[in-house]
């Protein structure tokens, strides 16, 4: 027991959390796709960005604390063959795959978006991250301050 707590300690020094200040703002910026007009189209490439994120801190990471969660929240492309029953797929897939179909999409409504927005706010509020990961943060709010800058619905496109 004791060294199990001596380890758990050492890998604790090696990490860091969001500050609640970011957490704060990116939980408004999720509310923002949460609560809005579900049917609303929004910013295909702000999106592109908040996955990207997710991806880029998750691989900051040990574990993913509730991948079901997560997991369910991305696009699984089809089934694999020869199988039978369901097939867990590595979340590293799944954001790939959601990528690929973000970028064959030419509209995304704010329902769509609200579970990319989902998981990138759940990994900064329940996880802490190696070091490294610092920088992100900062990208996490640029990220914030352009959203709530430029709103999330899609521009019209007048001609």
């Amino acid at each position: 027991m004791f060294f199990e707590k001596t380890i758990s300690k050492i890998l604790k020094r090696n990490q860091i959390r969001a500050n609640e200040d970011l957490i704060e703002q990116l939980r408004s910026v999720y509310y923002l796709y949460r609560v809005g007009n579900q049917h609303s189209l929004v910013n295909i490439d702000l999106i592109k960005e908040a996955l990207s994120l997710f991806q880029s801190l998750n691989s900051h990471l040990d574990v993913l604390k509730d991948n079901y969660e997560f997991s369910r929240r991305l696009i699984e492309q089809g089934p694999v063959e020869g199988s039978t029953g369901e097939i867990i797929r590595p979340i590293e897939e799944l954001i790939f795959n959601t990528l690929k179909w973000l970028n064959e999409q030419e509209k995304l409504n704010a329902s769509q978006a609200e579970n990319i927005l989902h998981n990138l706010y759940y990994i900064i509020e329940l996880h802490s991250f190696d070091k490294s990961a610092e920088p992100i943060f900062q990208q996490v709010e640029n990220f914030c301050q352009k959203v709530t800058s430029q709103g999330i619905l899609k521009a019209a496109n007048f001609k």
